[in-house]
């Protein structure tokens, strides 16, 4: 039998996820921020505290994905969160006011509490058992890809200003997801 253990594929999967939440998300959403900043007129701080309580929503939630990952399933829950980070990333084209971006950033977390990293690891260690480290190690360092592909988002940035690229983006995990 010549066909490849579709684990790899899941694998594949959760790589190219992984690298493109990297990209414009984890490392990259710092290349939105002075252009938010700049054509919005929010103070660095107000506009800082929207990452802030992302990270602190993104930790609380963090504890509650196992519990619904069992109750419901990998597939749909990774479908809502893949859903709900895309669709956080094209209203945020769209906000003017400061509860607007944390209203985006709150479901921005919720997205990806449920859409990447947490959902990922357990998917792709449900596939292996014997090879699960490298499995997950592949994947994981599809973050690292991601990082390195942050100044071509910021040429985007550049050339086009951050609303179009920031409503890609959101589109982007939905081709992606």
């Amino acid at each position: 039998n010549n066909k490849s253990f579709y684990g790899w594929k899941i694998v594949g999967a959760g790589a190219a996820v992984q690298a493109y939440a990297s990209t414009v998300f984890w490392r990259g959403f710092t290349a939105f921020f002075d252009p938010i900043v700049e054509s919005l007129g929010w103070s660095r701080a107000l506009t800082a505290a929207g990452m802030s309580l992302q990270r602190s929503e993104g930790g609380m939630i963090s504890p509650f994905v196992g519990f619904i990952l069992n109750r419901y399933g990998i597939r749909k829950v990774m479908a809502f969160g893949i859903f709900t980070t895309g669709a956080s990333f094209v209203l945020m084209s769209f906000v003017t006011k400061i509860w607007h971006f944390y209203l985006c950033i709150s479901l921005l977390t919720i997205g990806m509490s449920f859409g990447t990293f947490i959902v990922l690891v357990a998917t792709v260690g449900n596939w292996f058992i014997e090879k699960r480290r490298l499995a997950l190690s592949i994947m994981m360092a599809a973050s690292g890809l991601g990082g390195l592909l942050v100044p071509l988002m910021v040429q985007l940035i550049q050339n086009f200003g951050w609303r179009p690229v920031i409503m890609f983006a959101g589109i982007g995990f939905w081709i992606i997801g």
